[in-house]
């Protein structure tokens, strides 16, 4: 049994996220090749135009994975909303600091840009991380490593000053 996941096309995923309401099934039976493992079937929806925002869709899966004719069709009702892009601010957090070091950082907190579902944009999805592991001591500049969940993609490349001791 694996649950139903509900995507965009590629045409359309990079611009709109899904907020689903609701699926006519949430799990699936399917059949497994040996040696074959996956952790969803698919409801993709390639046409974004809908009537009151309700798709019928027929599940896809990876290769190897059977789908019974009788479980491939689903109906999905969801929003699709543009995306949009955020500026958001979210702590610096510094990892890997070599034994006996210290740092102070001039700004704790760092403006990312964040591209996603508006109301889903927070900040305890977002992770600025400085790997002190390789940094020299003294004043520089060091790459900070901005990750996001929950469909949010990071826009740029981001950089803080830090000071090691």
């Amino acid at each position: 049994t694996l649950p139903v996941e509900t995507v965009l096309s590629d045409a359309y995923s990079e611009d709109y996220g899904l907020v689903v309401k609701s699926l006519s099934k949430t799990s699936v039976e399917v059949g497994l090749e040996d040696g074959i493992s996956t952790d969803s079937v698919r409801a993709v929806i390639t046409n974004i135009l809908s009537e009151n925002g309700k798709y019928e869709l027929t599940l896809q899966a990876d290769n190897g994975v059977y789908i019974p004719e009788k479980s491939k069709q689903i109906t999905v009702v969801c929003e699709v909303v543009p995306k949009v892009i955020k500026e958001i601010e979210v702590p610096v957090t510094v990892e890997n600091m070599p034994e006996g070091k210290t740092y102070s950082l001039t700004e704790d907190k760092l403006k990312v840009s964040v591209k996603g579902i508006e109301k889903e944009i927070t900040a305890d999805k977002i992770k600025a991380v400085i790997d002190a592991s390789e940094l020299p001591s003294g004043k520089g500049t060091a790459a900070v490593d901005v990750t996001a969940d929950g469909g949010i993609t990071v826009v740029g490349a981001y950089s803080a000053e830090i000071e090691i001791r």
